[in-house]
């Protein structure tokens, strides 16, 4: 018998009580990144991978902000991520990355402010008092702020 015809012979039932799901290509994450099930905070994430990434590839980070640099320290950051199984309750794993590059390579939530349209002046009067002030002459105070007065 021929190994083709050995197998149309098998017949695989489904286990009881589980409905078959279709896999797709997009939205495909889950299939290789799973956490080990312990949603970590955010700032000990933060902590343990950028101690990871300034130790492994410090010269990629002050090399320049060019976009294929981002993406490469992207990438590094995705597949620590991965190979550790790091999850963030309530983050998806792009949004993780993306917030880790952010705390990392950039100016943490300032960024959005700092090249953002109509924004005329950020005061950081403190690390839990930071106003914006647009240029239509409206003053904001954030509710973000950063985690500690540590530097």
């Amino acid at each position: 018998m021929s190994r083709k015809n050995r197998m149309k012979d098998i017949n695989i039932p489904p286990l009881a009580g589980v409905k078959p799901q279709a896999i797709t290509m997009t939205g495909n994450q889950g299939l290789f990144f799973s956490s080990d099930g312990a949603a970590r905070d955010f700032n000990s994430v933060l902590h343990e991978v950028q101690e990871y990434i300034s130790g492994k590839y410090a010269t990629l980070i002050t090399d320049g902000g060019t976009e294929e640099v981002k993406a490469q320290i992207k990438r590094y950051i995705t597949k620590y991520v991965q190979d550790y199984r790091i999850a963030v309750s309530g983050m998806s794993q792009k949004q993780m990355v993306d917030a880790l590059y952010t705390e990392m390579a950039e100016f943490s939530f300032l960024t959005k402010y700092i090249f953002g349209a109509g924004i005329e002046e950020i005061d950081v009067n403190a690390w839990n008092d930071i106003e914006v002030q647009y240029s239509s002459g409206v003053t904001k105070k954030l509710d973000e702020h950063f985690d500690s007065c540590e530097w």
